[in-house]
């Protein structure tokens, strides 16, 4: 933004401010957008995670009640619970242990707003220092003439 020599500076800060302002509008709206744009789709898929998971539980509690049972006939009823209950906790551990790596991976990046608030940070430091020399030619006596 240049300064013309018949503006004040009072009326560029005014100008600046309210640029600034219409600006942070702007960036939470498009902050706003871009969430939505990637929960959207992640909201859908934790509801089929869910529905998913529930059917794999049930069908999982028979499998182990089948294993456990096919167990029992050489080993004793408790000995085959435990076999099956141990396996499934090895298991569970190594799963549990995965995923929690993968989720400390993911992360919502929302790469179009943070180019934006760059570019503005940049700007924003280009008008502040037009404004300070803006402000030091005015208390200049041959500036104010």
């Amino acid at each position: 933004m240049a300064l013309r020599d018949g503006d004040g500076v009072s009326a560029a800060l005014a100008q600046v401010t309210g640029s600034l302002g219409r600006l942070v509008a702007d960036h939470l709206e498009l902050a706003r957008l871009e969430l939505w744009e990637e929960i959207v789709p992640l909201a859908g898929g934790a509801a089929l995670t869910v529905v998913g998971g529930a059917l794999l539980l049930f069908g999982w509690l028979l499998l182990m009640g089948c294993f456990t049972a096919l167990l029992a006939q050489a080993l004793p009823l408790s000995l085959a619970f435990l076999v099956v209950a141990g396996a499934n906790v090895l298991a569970g551990g190594a799963g549990t242990l995965l995923g929690f790596a993968t989720l400390r991976r993911a992360h919502i990046g929302l790469k179009a707003s943070r180019q934006e608030l760059d570019r503005d940070r940049r700007m924003v430091r280009s008008v502040s220092h037009e404004l300070a020399r803006a402000s030091r030619e005015a208390g200049r006596p041959e500036a104010r003439q």
